[in-house]
């Protein structure tokens, strides 16, 4: 007999919360998240939670149409992206007993981009090493069927190569803007 707590957990599971609800509630926080700190598209917050709501069913109906499980793999991600947190919180406990002003330090060295290039390493880590970059290829081969997947093959190195010579040609811009800031101040 399983104890109560495993029984409700496969109660919950069945009703499609981790399946469907908390990988929804979770992506519509981040966009909405982060539509308010960019101010995109402005600072209503009507506008913003509509897009938020919007976008999170596109990337939930992704998992739906192409029949593929996001919640296990999803729940990897986030599990892995935690244990990097804790690993940091971790070492920034340790650090504090060398430093003794640890946040000052903090401060001064976490705003240069190196950090910045770390935390993307990491996140693209878990995303690769979760499975999640798994879950997009197999949807876009799931997507057409078994006809036509010699040219979502081919869509796939397009739109993967457009996007990594768009993180290229960001990353270089934000190099010239920083460089033109120190040089002529701004």
């Amino acid at each position: 007999m399983t104890d109560p707590f495993t029984y409700a957990l496969t109660r919950i599971a069945e009703f499609g919360v981790f399946r469907f609800l908390l990988p929804w509630m979770f992506f519509t926080a981040v966009f909405y998240a982060l539509l308010k700190k960019g101010k995109v598209f402005g600072e209503s917050n009507l506008l913003n939670g509509t897009i938020s709501l919007v976008l999170s069913f596109f990337i939930i109906y992704f998992s739906v149409a192409s029949g593929i499980d996001i919640g296990p793999v999803f729940s990897r991600f986030v599990m892995q992206v935690g244990l990097f947190m804790m690993l940091f919180i971790f070492a920034a406990i340790g650090a504090s007993i060398l430093y003794p002003d640890l946040s000052a330090m903090l401060k001064e060295r976490m705003t240069h981009r190196s950090f910045l290039f770390i935390f993307v390493v990491i996140i693209l880590t878990a995303f690769i090493t979760s499975g999640m970059l798994w879950v997009y290829i197999q949807g876009a081969y799931q997507a057409g069927g078994p006809s036509v997947q010699a040219e979502r093959t081919k869509e796939i190195y397009t739109v993967s190569s457009g996007l990594i010579i768009m993180l290229v040609v960001l990353i270089i811009a934000s190099w010239i803007v920083l460089y033109v800031k120190q040089r002529y101040g701004g």
